[in-house]
């Protein structure tokens, strides 16, 4: 048996590409475990995507919003529902907040609360605390338990403190990572004095809060909240190939400006035409290969930097083998293999397992980047 549980034949068959158990079975053994790991969770993490039936309890987990002894849980959840309750209270009485206010707000007027940092001009100086009103938006939107939204966002919230000093180094690592994988790309924002321009500062601090979909972002907080923070780096670059075209056509400064701030609205706009709209063709699983451009891009990124070497873990639970090729066609045939794996046809398309604009992969970051 390997240290996680499983037969020891599991690692041979992911050497070459097989899955030997499914995701969400491997979790339910680690779940049910009466003390959990936090190592084994946090390996679950940062190798598969998170089934969202399970997410809010491993990212409670994860986050030390709850504890790991399972026997404790019923008391800490009553106990962090009287202390939301408590910090609520005091809001409505100090007047701070109202029914009416957005539930980010009230998450943010909370958390600065509990952190002696709640002042009386506090509402003209939310914009100093917009990366965390983004993440809270996002987080509202997928939790529905408001209480489970206020402990997960300060959770987050220390997450992201814990490399803020570092994202000036993010910073230069993107920029170097662009250069590795498109050096044309990267010449010309230099050339014309943009490169400064790409708002590299503002994704990290909100973790792509607010630019990505929250159906993409879910699947890069997942590796955030373990530590993984250099894949957003890697998304970054992702991000900037995706809109290439856009950004090879601008000539000065200003055009790089309003390039960017249309890059928001047209991933969420792509994203929601992907899962609205049936794809109709007779190109089989061939048609949809045009969709996954960004995930293209994407690995062939991460294929760049790791010299191939690396495992690709992306679009859905059922895609995870093993490349080891630099080629850029050669991404395009996975994608195609997958395609048919999944049993995609160019008429019909699995809400669930459709990869979203910016699919994310795991290349073992903490030891390859």
């Amino acid at each position: 048996m390997l240290k996680d549980g499983r037969n020891f034949r599991s690692s041979y068959y992911e050497k070459v590409g097989f899955r030997n158990i499914d995701d969400s079975k491997y979790l339910d053994v680690i779940l049910a475990s009466k003390d959990l790991d936090l190592n084994r969770l946090s390996q679950f993490c940062l190798r598969f995507t998170v089934p969202g039936v399970h997410r809010a309890l491993v990212w409670k987990l994860v986050l030390k919003v709850l504890p790991f002894n399972k026997e404790c849980h019923s008391f800490v959840t009553y106990a962090r529902q009287d202390q939301y309750n408590d910090l609520r209270n005091a809001l409505i009485e100090m007047k701070y907040i109202d029914k009416a206010m957005p539930e980010s707000q009230i998450v943010i007027a909370m958390w600065l609360l509990e952190n002696k940092c709640l002042k009386f001009t506090w509402k003209l100086e939310i914009e100093l605390h917009r990366h965390f009103l983004h993440i809270c938006q996002v987080l509202c939107s997928v939790f529905f338990n408001e209480v489970d939204i206020y402990w997960v966002s300060k959770g987050f919230f220390n997450c992201v403190k814990t490399f803020e000093n570092s994202v000036s180094w993010l910073v230069e690592f993107s920029k170097n990572l662009l250069f590795k994988t498109d050096s044309a790309l990267h010449c010309h924002l230099l050339n014309i004095e943009s490169l400064h321009k790409v708002p590299y500062h503002s994704w990290f601090r909100s973790c792509f809060a607010g630019t990505l979909h929250e159906l993409a972002l879910l699947k890069v907080w997942d590796k955030v909240i373990c530590g993984a923070h250099k894949i957003l780096c890697v998304v970054s670059v992702a991000l900037l190939r995706t809109f290439r075209h856009s950004l090879m056509s601008c000539n000065n400064i200003a055009d790089v400006s309003h390039c960017f701030l249309q890059v928001s609205l047209k991933v969420n706009q792509d994203t929601h035409t992907y899962f609205k709209h049936p794809i109709s063709g007779s190109g089989g699983a061939r048609t949809l290969v045009p969709l996954f451009k960004p995930f293209l891009m994407l690995a062939a990124t991460v294929f760049h930097v790791t010299n191939g070497e690396s495992a690709l873990w992306g679009m859905g639970n059922n895609f995870k083998p093993v490349l080891r090729t630099t080629t850029f066609h050669a991404t395009r045939r996975l994608a195609v293999h997958w395609l048919c794996k999944t049993k995609h046809s160019s008429t019909e398309v699995n809400k669930t397992s459709l990869p979203i604009k910016l699919s994310m992969c795991h290349t073992s970051i903490n030891d390859r980047i």
